[in-house]
């Protein structure tokens, strides 16, 4: 029996963007470490910029991995928020 001949998309949709897998990891660590809120902030900024940036590249190039992307977007976000706040608690709670 012939097999279908494998194209550029057929290969790269099994390709997972190591991006979107940055993403994810470093939108969890900005979590884990938000009670260090610069550290929280710093991790959420490059967790949504990989999360943003890897969306993109997995969409045009048609790879796998867009769950990751999205969740470490949200995570970012979140550690961005939390950072921000426990920030501001703490100038507060120092006055």
């Amino acid at each position: 029996m012939a097999t279908a001949p494998q194209t550029a998309s057929t290969t790269a949709a099994g390709e997972s963007s190591g991006k979107a897998t940055a993403s994810l990891v470093l939108g969890i660590f900005g979590l884990v470490l938000i009670i260090i809120p610069i550290a929280g902030l710093i991790l959420g900024i490059l967790a949504t910029a990989f999360g943003s940036t890897a969306k993109s590249e997995i969409k045009r190039r048609g790879m796998s991995g867009l769950g990751k992307a999205n969740a470490g977007f949200v995570l970012g976000i979140i550690a961005i928020v939390l950072s921000v706040a426990f920030f501001i608690l703490g100038v507060a709670a120092q006055m």
